[in-house]
C-alpha cells in the first residue's frame, strides 16, 4: 500500500465520517488514523515487493521502527536451509560436528604431545598434531561424581586412549583421525564409553 492509494475499506453507513455536516477539525482527526503516520504499518508499507522476489522473506522492525530484511544464517558448525523462510520453515542442521562441539564446550583442553594424561575435569579434550607415541591416558574419574568427557582426535593419525588403574570400563579406546568418543563416569570413578 503505497502513499496515494486507498489503504482501507470504509463502512459508509456506520463509518466515523458523518453523513451530514462534518467539521474540518474532526475530519483531520479521522485522517490521522486512516493514514497511519509514524506507525509500524507505515514501515510495512515502505516495503516494495513489486516485480521482485528479493524482498520476500523474513522482516523485522529495527530500533528506529523501520522494517529490515533478515535471514537466519549458519555458524560454528551449523547449517541453515531456507534461511529467509520464503520456501517454507528454515531448517537448522549440523554440517561440521567438530566446530559445533568446540562451540558447545568452551575452552577445551588441548594436548599436543603423545603419552599425556587427559584432564578429567575438562569436559572436552582435543588431541592435536602428535604422532609418537600415538597414545593418551584416561585417568580415574573424580570420586563420587558423574561426569561427561568428550575426546576428539585431530592428530592426523589413529590414537589409542589407554586406561589408568582400571579407569575405563573395558579395553583401551582406539580413535581414528577425526574420531570422537564420549565417556560418562560413574561414582566409582570408572569411565563408560557411550560413543
Amino acid at each position: 500500500m503505497a502513499d496515494g492509494e486507498i489503504n482501507f475499506s470504509i463502512n459508509e453507513t456506520n463509518g466515523p465520517v458523518s453523513t451530514t455536516n462534518y467539521p474540518r477539525a474532526e475530519f483531520l482527526e479521522t485522517l490521522k488514523y486512516l493514514q497511519h503516520t509514524d506507525s509500524a504499518v507505515r514501515a510495512i508499507d515502505a516495503i516494495d515487493t513489486s516485480g521482485s522476489t528479493s524482498s520476500y522473506g523474513i522482516w523485522a522492525f529495527d530500533s528506529n521502527g523501520d522494517c529490515q530484511q533478515r535471514t537466519i544464517s549458519g555458524a560454528d558448525g551449523l547449517s541453515v536451509t531456507n534461511g529467509n523462510g520464503v520456501a517454507g520453515n528454515p531448517t537448522v542442521g549440523i554440517n561440521d560436528g567438530w566446530a559445533a562441539l568446540q562451540k558447545i564446550f568452551a575452552a577445551p583442553e588441548e594436548i599436543t604431545s603423545g603419552g599425556q594424561t587427559v584432564n578429567t575435569t575438562a569436559p572436552l579434550t582435543i588431541l592435536h598434531s602428535f604422532t609418537s607415541p600415538a597414545t593418551c591416558i584416561v585417568p580415574l574419574a573424580p570420586n563420587g561424581e558423574v561426569n561427561v568427557k568428550v575426546i576428539m582426535n585431530n592428530t592426523g593419525v589413529s590414537i589409542t586412549c589407554n586406561e589408568s588403574s582400571g579407569s575405563l570400563d573395558g579395553s583401551a579406546i582406539t580413535l581414528p583421525d577425526k574420531g570422537v568418543t564420549i565417556l560418562v563416569s560413574n561414582e566409582s570413578q570408572i569411565w563408560n564409553r557411550l560413543v
